[in-house]
């Protein structure tokens, strides 16, 4: 879609072929072709990867403006910083397991941490000596 080309700033590569776009720019085309359908529900495997300042900023209000409008997003993600900026709901896997699922809020109260990175910590070192 043309706004979702723009969004990303991809004007320039619309020529080019994608095997000799960088990482970055490769990233950004995964994006454009993950929104362009209207799924109730879009998965995004590291989305934030090899993406720039600006198209990080972009991604963060797309997720948004699409979960206003009813869709659910379902994001893996080591960067704990995004995380914080648009989920609302959290599970942390690690290795095959579940050590908390439930809301941000509630993860921060559970370990009394003031940021996702420590209460991950917190929950990961907890649950390693109990």
């Amino acid at each position: 879609e043309t706004s979702l080309i723009r969004l990303f700033g991809l004007e320039s590569f619309l020529d080019k072929k994608l095997a000799n776009l960088s990482g970055g720019t490769k990233q950004k085309v995964n994006l454009v072709l993950t929104f362009m359908f209207d799924s109730p529900i879009v998965v995004l495997d590291e989305p934030t990867s090899g993406l720039d300042p600006t198209a990080m900023i972009a991604l963060k209000g797309l997720i948004r403006k699409e979960r206003e409008a009813g869709k659910t997003f379902l994001i893996t993600t080591h960067i704990m910083q995004f995380v914080e900026e648009v989920a609302d709901q959290v599970v942390y896997l690690l290795e095959g397991r579940i050590y908390y699922t439930g809301t941000l809020s509630g993860l921060l109260e559970k370990t009394g941490q003031n940021d996702l990175e420590h209460a991950i910590a917190a929950i990961t070192s907890e649950n390693q000596h109990a």
